[in-house]
This record gives structure tokens, sequence and C-alpha cells, in this order.
């Protein structure tokens, strides 16, 4: 009879689980993961996360480095180090308080940040930027390389500098920062 209910039990927690994983499809985790080839709703991550080939549908809140290549988030909010490489895309709201890296990627709408170092490549384009005063008051600097800001760059600071490169453009006015051609 133990057997019975042992099975019974086993067999309820297991389909549980199953529906709950085929209904339930945002990702909480704490540590590295890395996402391929997968589309999820939402994702709240302290740790390291790659995404090859995937989209976060609604909300992606990572403290920690993230690596994306060829996918796209709607809205990501993270502390810590961001890459976009590979044609990946940022749809909605974007919030990154760390160094951003950017290589033939796109962000649609502004792009708001706290950092001192910014570099946009590679034919990427960026809606427009606002750069968060840093508690240190130090230079913030955004390098555009092969790339287009389609708007306003505006350093809270007033102490930032914007470096383009290899006919990289801003369309809009730099506000609060300087602008360098190399």
């Amino acid at each position: 009879m133990k057997k019975i209910i042992i099975v019974i039990i086993s067999c309820t927690i297991f389909f549980s689980l199953v529906c709950a994983i085929t209904i339930y499809t945002s990702i909480r985790n704490l540590g590295a993961i890395k996402i391929e080839n997968s589309t999820q709703t939402s994702l709240k991550i302290v740790g390291k996360v790659e995404l090859k080939k995937s989209a976060i549908t609604e909300k992606a809140d990572v403290i920690g480095k993230v690596k994306v290549f060829n996918s796209t988030l709607n809205n990501i909010k993270t502390i810590g180090f961001l890459n976009l490489h590979d044609n990946s895309k940022v749809n909605g709201d974007i919030k990154v308080t760390g160094n951003l890296f950017m290589s033939l990627s796109r962000i649609e709408k502004q792009l708001n940040i706290t950092s001192e170092n910014i570099e946009i490549n590679d034919n990427s384009y960026v809606r427009s930027i606002f750069v968060n005063k840093d508690e240190d008051n130090k230079e913030e600097v955004i390098s555009i390389d092969n790339s287009i800001v389609d708007g306003n760059i505006e350093f809270e600071s007033q102490h930032g500098k914007v470096k383009l490169k290899n006919g990289a453009k801003v369309t809009g006015t730099v506000i609060g920062g300087t602008v360098d051609t190399i």
C-alpha cells in the first residue's frame, strides 16, 4: 500500500512540474545560465547570462555579465556588463548600470545608462542615449565606430565625451559633453 501511495504522489508531483514548466516560461536563476534557441516571457538572474538565438518577450532583470547573440529582448534592466552582438535587438526600455559593448545590434528606444565606457560598433543603431551621473563624477566616454545614434546624447554629469570613428553619426545634439571625430 505504501508503494502505491508513493507512486501516486510521485506521478502527481512529476505531472505538476511538467504542466508548470509548459505554462510558466519565465526563468529565475542564481548563477550562470546559457539560453539557446528559446523564447521566454521573462528572465530574472543573478549571475552570468548568455543568450543565443533567443527572445525575451517581456522583461529581463539581470545582476551580472550579459552576452547576447542574435537575440531579441523587449525590456532589459541590468547591473553589470552588457554585450550585444550579431543582430541582437532591444525593442523596449533599456537601463544599464555598467559598461556596454555593441556590435551589429540595435536599441530601438532611448538607452538609459550609468557608465564610464560605452562602445557602439560595426553598423549598430541606438535611438538616443541618456548617461546618468555617476557618484564618482568621472568622465563618461561613448565611442561610436561606423554606427549611428539617431537622436540626442545627453550627459547628466556635464563631463561626457563622444568619439566618432569611421563615418559614425549622431543625428541629434550632444548635451553636456564634447565630440571628437577621429
